[in-house]
């Protein structure tokens, strides 16, 4: 019995390191997300560490004091109270520091859907979160470190009290391998399979040539038949192709002719509210003719306002004229593991997207539960289910490109396993950017991501993102980059090593403008209810190399809140009407010249691309379709390409 008990206790102690291990890994992974999605709680985040620290030795301290372990032993000798004085007085740093950011934010039931619309509120999360999380990897250190020791005994009446923690432990421990295998190794198995509940939809996208096929799509809220019937004649849908699924179905045609209107119908009684049963979409041309897209961003429709800002983007998608398909860069949905949430999503989505191949781009609210917290038991297997894309390699993350006439499109995955790019996806990207710049038939390359590799926005300055894929973009000359992750328009005329400054002195190439453009401002709430305009002021150093001098170089900038006196009124700011903006040369943010800042405003918008031949136009627009003129109507948001 005796050698079952030590055996026990090792086998306590072993999973309580491999928990704190765990717990320590989770931490810094959610840290790392606060830092870049919700910077400027640094302090937070440092004395919560730092109280985890001292809890390990006070710990350690009392439980040792033989003083203090005789002043709580019961009269029986059979238990000891000391631990219920040992834990507060251990982390007493980390539970003062939570209460006092706590009793300065503004965090209350009444705002809980804004809970982190200032950095007072921000910084009561990261201390609450990062408390509990390195606070109990503390604790499962020191009992680890005390069970393993062969030196202390294990007495009877404490047997049951160790077999619970030890069950507590060994589910932190299998837990803390999940979270590892599903964000870093594979992808679990899509839930939006089995249905959200109602029948909705329909979606086109390209999964193919799309000049001569389709992918439609669409949910029901009961198993069904999986079949389409379309022709070139709404009056005559004379053909059918049956498809797959039970709830979540596809129907892949092909052998369709180029530029030609099909029209198909679903035999549904979808709750989409569309002003037809009857749809219809255009396939590409095969030869040269003007063709025309929109981009559009963060949707993430999850209360009254942001669901009538989807509402009123679409309809001004719908309102334009001669569109020939849909970009949209991420944040489609609030929650990708919520099933209430994507049907929010194709509420609005679907009226468009019945009519027009959308392709979409994985955002972090696709890829994880909390989006910003990423923790997830998805990591964008829904999305990926939902949307059919030509994948370059599904089990390791959703990215993928695609031509039509004369240009060629990427899409990114950010994320993969987890916010990171991984070298393989990096290594595609430079491989299939040679390929198209090389390619007599492209004239214009786009290429569309999530998160904001240029902002004076809420997150953070993605340092890892612009040192990997700007000098990409530069070098093979791409047109325009779009995308989103903070909710406004931003836009910026880059041209890497323009001012002399690149990352690596290998980069000697000749240099190329990029446009690069925020469209974030696509129905999700705006960045004004985020901490844009109350953020404290903060530094970062970026190292470069001078190709004047032939030196590398430190540079340090500053970061701030947004003027909140700099804004106009206007129909498409929602909550208060106020169109804030920033102007080239006077922004919140030191680096934004030379990044070539043109113009910042917080608004719905959208952005619209239009190419005949060696022509391109990019424009951005808000839905009603007028132009962004900026605060004067003296900054119109407009470029006119000549290849």
């Amino acid at each position: 019995m005796k050698d079952i008990k030590y055996l026990l206790k090792i086998i306590f102690g072993t999973f309580s390191l491999v928990s704190t291990v765990g717990l320590i890994f989770i931490g810094l992974m959610e840290l790392y997300l606060f830092n870049l999605d919700l910077p400027g709680a640094e302090d937070a985040i440092i004395i919560t560490m730092i109280g985890s620290i001292v809890g390990f030795f006070l710990m350690w301290f009392l439980d040792k004091n033989e003083k203090f372990k005789s002043t709580f032993q019961r009269v029986e000798g059979r238990f000891n109270f000391r631990w219920f004085i040992i834990l507060p007085i251990a982390f007493s740093i980390n539970i003062i520091s939570f209460l006092y950011f706590f009793i300065n934010s503004n965090i209350s039931l009444e705002n809980i859907d804004n809970i982190i619309s200032e950095l007072a509120n921000v910084k009561a999360v990261v201390s609450l979160i990062a408390g509990l999380i390195f606070g109990s990897a503390s604790l499962f250190a020191y009992f680890g470190l005390k069970n393993i020791n062969p030196k202390i005994r294990i007495e009877r009446p404490k047997f049951e009290i160790f077999a619970v923690f030890s069950t507590i432990f060994l589910i932190f421990s299998v837990g803390s391998g999940i979270f590892v295998f599903t964000h870093f190794v594979t992808f679990p198995g899509a839930s939006i399979l089995g249905g959200t509940g109602y029948t909705e939809g329909p979606w086109l996208t390209w999964h193919d040539n799309p000049t001569t096929s389709i992918c439609i799509s669409w949910l029901t809220a009961d198993v069904n038949n999986t079949v389409v019937y379309y022709g070139t004649s709404q009056d005559n849908l004379d053909q059918q192709q049956v498809g797959t699924g039970n709830y979540l179905h596809k129907v892949f045609l092909t052998a369709l002719l180029p530029n030609t209107i099909y029209f198909y119908s679903i035999p549904e009684n979808f709750v989409t509210n569309h002003q037809s049963t009857i749809f219809n979409f255009t396939t590409a041309p095969s030869v040269d003719r003007a063709y025309k897209f929109a981009v559009f961003g963060d949707m993430q429709p999850k209360n009254t306002i942001t669901k009538e800002s989807n509402r009123i983007l679409v309809n001004g998608l719908l309102s334009q004229a001669d569109i020939d398909f849909l970009i949209q860069i991420g944040d489609i949905t609030e929650s990708g593991e919520d099933f209430e949430d994507w049907h929010d999503v194709f509420d609005n989505l679907a009226r468009v997207s019945a009519y027009y191949p959308t392709m979409t781009t994985i955002g972090n609210h696709e890829w994880g539960y909390m989006g910003y917290a990423g923790i997830s038991l998805d990591t964008g297997s829904n999305y990926a289910a939902l949307f059919t894309y030509p994948y370059v390699n599904p089990n390791n993350g959703r990215y993928y490109s695609y031509d039509y006439l004369n240009s060629h499109f990427i899409v990114l995955d950010n994320f993969e396993h987890f916010y990171f790019m991984t070298n393989e996806q990096i290594s595609w990207l430079d491989e299939d950017l040679q390929t198209a710049s090389s390619s007599d038939n492209t004239d214009w390359i786009f290429v569309s991501m999530h998160l904001s590799i240029i902002s004076s926005g809420s997150s953070a300055v993605y340092f890892e993102l612009q040192e990997n894929l700007l000098p990409l973009f530069d070098k093979y000359n791409v047109t325009a980059v779009f995308y989103g992750h903070d909710h406004m328009y931003e836009a910026f005329n880059y041209t890497y090593g323009g001012n002399g400054l690149i990352y690596n002195p290998a980069h000697d190439w000749e240099h190329n403008d990029v446009l690069y453009i925020m469209t974030g401002g696509g129905g999700a709430q705006l960045e004004k209810e985020y901490a844009i305009m109350t953020r404290g002021t903060s530094s970062y150093q970026r190292t470069w190399y001078n190709t004047s001098s032939g030196v590398y170089q430190n540079n340090i900038y500053t970061r701030g809140p947004w003027n909140p006196s700099l804004f106009f009124t206007g129909d498409y700011s929602p909550s208060d009407g106020n169109h804030y903006y920033q102007l080239s040369g006077e922004g919140c943010q030191t680096d934004l010249v030379d990044f070539g800042h043109i113009y910042s405003e917080q608004t719905l918008e959208f952005i619209t691309v239009k190419i005949n031949g060696n022509q391109c136009n990019i424009s951005a627009h808000y839905p009603n379709g007028d132009l962004l003129m900026g605060p004067n109507n003296d900054l119109p948001q407009e470029w006119f390409l000549t290849k």
